[in-house]
């Protein structure tokens, strides 16, 4: 020992730095957010002398499942990529659907990738589809063109909660493809998240479909025109109603 000087074990507030190495056996398996799938890989762990975690390493996910939107869905590939913050790795997993009773069969997915705090999904096809078609071959096992309106607004729904990207283009999609002249999703308070889809039958009637995806209720609303500004509406629902309104502008 040398008088004056400290032990180099006591500095950093007497902190140590600490690696790990862990390597995942043949046998490891993933259980979590919809998720049955096996992992293998290695991950190196470091803790400094300030406290901080690290990860780096690739693990990899293969045999397993996905269920998401009502689905099971087989995964395909993927691999989780650690570089730094343990809670923020990068993800890259594709997961498929094979649609075997059609000739050909269709094969759809959904690719999700990005770090794990700002995920992205995008949706496939083989053969290649329009995005809204191919979501509808996921969702519900059958082409779009061949649905009704409530299947329109199950698959916009499920745009929405896998948050698409191009969730405003398969809107569009979906009007061409059905006719509607409205299609749409609202919020009218935080238990309450809704889809609409309306079409003109005549120039005086007009139908409107409301779905609410939180609490499954639906409603069909009718409304009759007239005269420019007397309007005959009719609800049916949980509760039905009719109702005579009168418009006039100030």
């Amino acid at each position: 020992m040398v008088v004056g000087r400290q032990e180099a074990a006591r500095s950093a507030n007497g902190r140590v730095t600490v690696d790990v190495e862990l390597v995942l056996g043949d046998d490891v398996m993933l259980s979590a957010a919809g998720v049955e799938a096996r992992l293998a890989g290695t991950l190196k762990a470091r803790l400094d002398r300030r406290g901080r975690t690290s990860v780096r390493g690739k693990l990899d996910v293969s045999g397993g499942i996905v269920s998401t939107q009502g689905q099971t869905l087989t995964l395909e590939s993927g691999s989780i990529v650690y570089n730094g913050p343990i809670t923020n790795p990068y993800l890259d997993v594709r997961a498929v659907r094979l649609i075997d009773d059609r000739s050909p069969p269709v094969k759809v997915g959904l690719h999700i990738r990005g770090n794990a705090n700002n995920l992205t999904t995008s949706v496939f096809s083989d053969p290649a589809m329009a995005e809204a078609r191919a979501l509808s071959f996921l969702v519900l096992g059958r082409d779009l063109e061949e649905g009704s309106t409530g299947d329109s607004n199950q698959v916009l729904a499920a745009a929405i909660n896998l948050g698409l990207s191009r969730a405003g283009g398969i809107t569009s999609e979906i009007k061409r493809i059905t006719g509607l002249d409205e299609l749409s999703a609202m919020a009218e308070s935080q238990d309450s998240f809704a889809i609409v889809a309306g079409k003109r039958i005549t120039e005086d009637v007009y139908v409107r479909y409301t779905y609410d995806t939180l609490t499954t209720m639906s409603a069909l609303l009718v409304r009759y025109s007239l005269t420019d500004r007397w309007h005959l509406e009719a609800r049916s629902s949980e509760y039905s109603s009719m109702d005579l309104m009168y418009t006039f502008e100030q």
